[in-house]
């Protein structure tokens, strides 16, 4: 399946005709310039009014184009209300705005990414002609370029996952992936559209021959964290409908690099009192070289597992090649208590030891040396991948026997 779509300024306009069409508390929408504002006549108020914005192609090759918007929401303000009482219109049109951009980013399917840290909000009293009250909310929107089709189009084909129950989300660094020095763009290949962020502030691994590069690692000393160049990812809004989860990489980790925990993916947040983390050791002076490390936190309550303490595996750094990244996977089975580990061809199950915790609206994330969980910092990860699975269930055995198939064949 290749990605050859684009969106236009008539696509976007449109798309607010309709997100405004679901929300009751919007009378009418217009998409003009500022100064044509004083000119509308007889508004059906609350209305909603966006000019009609400039836009930046950072990257042509990738073809993705960074819309830079302003949008109003606005109302007469009555003349009897105080100044205490604009508030709470103040407030309205804020919650209408929230409405009204979920409304656009879920029908288009991961086609419009809103960059978060982009938005600001102004609000309005006695604006215009009809002195009205509300806000003026300026974000950057980032959709599919036309100049996609004006540039020679690649179709890129992500190795095809014939087991898709209860998939949460699938993406490949050969499909709709946008990096620049400054942005990061990442969707998922299958439906609904799931986004991957970079965490702000910090660094935006290397894309290099279709492989995302995290190879700059903090360290930590006295709880601290020396270092803010570690490259991180994030999935925002994961949520699970049970305790049951899995995650599967195609992935190359190097030799020591550190010496501590390289951390592959955590799911929680700060602060959160439910985490759980996987990463790798290498820490040579130690005598426990490459082990796989699993941390579960359930209601503040730590339980860390060396996965050596259960399984012999020897030294599984460097795991797998820099040019051909090899299968790695973690099933959490609460229903079983059990953690199976996938490295390769060979699984290893860790009995009574599980996450039983349904995560909800939590934060999934790649690497990171900044985020502080179990109760101290770790120090982000250090390797390359390219394909990531999440489940919203165990996958069986047989069916990760499958999915290894068909990532690796």
């Amino acid at each position: 399946m290749g990605y050859n779509t684009y969106r236009t300024l008539q696509d976007l306009n449109n798309s607010f005709i309709s997100a405004v069409s679901e929300i009751s508390g919007i009378g009418s929408f217009y998409m003009i310039d500022e100064s044509e504002i004083n000119k509308l006549k007889s508004i059906n108020y609350p209305t909603c009014i966006l000019e009609i914005p400039n836009s930046s192609v950072s990257n042509v090759n990738a073809a993705w184009e960074d819309y830079e918007l302003s949008l109003f929401i606005l109302q007469p303000e009555p003349k009897t209300v105080s100044d205490y009482g604009s508030i709470a219109y103040y407030d309205s049109a804020v919650s209408l705005f929230k409405e009204l951009i979920n409304k656009l980013l879920q029908q288009r399917a991961g086609d419009y990414v809103m960059q978060k840290d982009s938005i600001e909000i102004e609000r309005l009293s006695n604006f215009g002609n009809d002195n009205n009250i509300g806000v003026r909310v300026s974000f950057i929107l980032t959709m599919p370029s036309i100049i996609n089709v004006a540039a020679e189009p690649t179709v890129e084909y992500p190795p095809a996952v014939t087991y898709t129950t209860n998939l949460y989300g699938y993406w490949s660094t050969l499909y709709n992936i946008s990096r620049t020095d400054n942005t990061f763009s990442w969707n998922s290949y299958n439906t609904p559209r799931k986004h991957v962020n970079k965490i702000n502030g910090q660094e935006i691994p290397r894309l290099v021959n279709n492989k995302l590069i995290f190879d700059n690692q903090a360290s930590v000393s006295g709880g601290v964290v020396n270092g803010s160049d570690v490259e991180c990812l994030k999935i925002n809004n994961l949520s699970f409908t049970n305790e049951s989860f899995s995650v599967f990489f195609k992935m190359y980790h190097p030799e020591s690099h550190n010496g501590d925990d390289n951390v592959i993916f955590n799911i929680g947040a700060p602060g959160d009192s439910n985490n759980v983390q996987i990463s790798i050791n290498s820490d040579t002076g130690s005598g426990n070289d490459g082990f796989v490390r699993v941390k579960y936190k359930v209601d503040g309550v730590q339980d860390v597992l060396t996965l050596s303490e259960k399984q012999t595996i020897g030294d599984v750094t460097p795991l797998h090649d820099a040019n051909s990244l090899g299968f790695f996977g973690i099933v959490n089975d609460a229903v079983n208590d059990s953690t199976r580990v996938y490295i390769g061809s060979s699984v290893y199950t860790i009995s009574d030891h599980s996450c039983q915790h349904v995560f909800s609206y939590s934060t999934f994330y790649i690497a990171c040396s900044v985020i502080e969980a179990f109760d101290f910092y770790f120090e982000g990860g250090t390797f390359t991948f390219s394909e990531l699975l999440i489940y919203d269930e165990a996958v069986s055995d047989s069916n990760v026997t499958q999915i290894r198939t068909d990532l690796i064949s």
